[in-house]
C-alpha cells in the first residue's frame, strides 16, 4: 500500500530515517545504486546496513549487511519491520526500493512461524510503500 511518509509512525519514520542515514554508507561502485536498510527486532533495538560491493560478485547487499550486524538475543526477539531506502548514488528519487529476490529470502529464513514483519519500500523522498514480508516472496522456499 502506497502512503505518504507524513502517515507513517514516529517509530516508523525514526526506522526510515535510519535507513536513510545508512545509505550514506554505501559503496555502489559496481552498479551505481546505493541502498540503506533498517531492521528494527522485537527487543525495539534498530539494526542498519548498507550495500558493499566489489569487483569479484554482487558484494554485500544492505538488508545482509543489517541481519550479520543483529546479535544472537536481538535474532530471538524477532523481525517487527524491515525498511530499505535506495536510489542511484548522488540522486533523489521518489522511486521506492524493494527488497531483492534473495534478501526477502534471508529474511524469511529469520522468521519464526507466523510472524511477517512490515516492509517499508522508499526512494529517497516521496511516497513509502508498505506491505508484509511474506507477500513480497509468496512461494519462498521452505525446508
Amino acid at each position: 500500500m502506497e502512503i505518504s511518509r507524513e502517515n507513517l509512525s514516529e517509530e516508523e519514520r525514526s526506522d526510515l530515517d535510519a535507513a536513510t542515514s545508512a545509505r550514506k554508507q554505501a559503496d555502489s561502485s559496481k552498479s551505481g545504486f546505493a541502498v540503506g536498510a533498517a531492521i528494527r527486532t522485537g527487543d525495539g533495538e534498530v539494526f542498519v546496513g548498507w550495500n558493499l560491493e566489489d569487483k569479484v560478485q554482487n558484494g554485500i547487499h544492505a538488508e545482509a549487511n543489517a541481519l550479520g550486524r543483529i546479535p544472537k538475543e536481538s535474532r530471538a526477539s524477532g523481525i517487527v519491520r524491515v525498511v530499505v531506502v535506495g536510489a542511484l548514488e548522488g540522486e533523489e528519487s521518489d522511486e521506492p526500493t524493494a527488497p531483492c529476490g534473495i534478501c526477502s529470502q534471508r529474511l524469511i529464513d529469520r522468521l519464526s512461524k507466523g510472524e511477517n514483519p512490515e516492509v517499508i519500500m522508499a526512494g529517497t523522498h516521496g511516497s513509502v510503500v508498505k506491505v508484509l514480508l511474506r507477500d513480497l516472496l509468496p512461494y519462498a522456499f521452505k525446508y
